[in-house]
């Protein structure tokens, strides 16, 4: 019996326990939400006086160094993005610049590229090309007539003697094992 009476005081005992935490969990969350309200209200108030103090309303002596102190600091950011923004400014100017050289620079190419052709062109004296005779073709080499010329269709593949792969009529080498095709 001992026993279940001690168990039961520890059942008792961590039920109390955890219904306090939950308790403070809840007045926890409570007071921090509180909390975080006063400090909006408190920075609304703040915000109110600096405006009117920028504005030029009279601000009692003892918060006004407080004031000077605020101003300072937001010319001090003031002055701190500028200086941001003209680094930032030159950066993309000098991106710009590089951008615009390398451009002058293509089209320097592309100039001299069509001067270099147009010289080359002018170079070429348009005299008569001689024609050579073609030596005549021996009797076993005169060609057979092409099935096109006797009116049959024209193969459009042929098959590789190698690998047995199909290849189209006019391509030179074997697709599937590089062999040279017979035109």
């Amino acid at each position: 019996m001992a026993f279940l009476e001690k168990l039961n005081k520890m059942a008792k005992n961590i039920e109390d326990k955890t219904g306090d935490a939950l308790e403070i969990s809840k007045h926890t969350a409570q007071k921090a939400k509180e909390e975080a309200a006063h400090r909006e209200d408190l920075r609304k108030i703040g915000k109110f006086y600096y405006d009117f103090y920028l504005a030029g309303g009279q601000i009692e002596a003892g918060i006004m160094e407080v004031m000077e102190s605020a101003k300072a600091h937001a010319d001090a950011v003031a002055q701190a993005q500028a200086a941001i923004d003209g680094i930032r400014d030159e950066n993309a100017l000098e991106k710009a610049e590089k951008l615009a050289a390398k451009e002058a620079q293509a089209e320097a190419a592309a100039e001299e590229a069509v001067q270099e052709v147009a010289e080359e062109t002018e170079n070429i004296t348009e005299e008569p090309v001689a024609q050579e005779a073609e030596p005549p073709q021996p009797e076993a080499e005169i060609a057979q007539p092409q099935p096109e010329e006797i009116g049959q269709p024209v193969p459009t593949e042929r098959i590789c003697p190698v690998c047995g792969n199909r290849v189209e009529a006019g391509v030179k080498f074997c697709g599937e094992c590089g062999n040279k095709m017979e035109v």
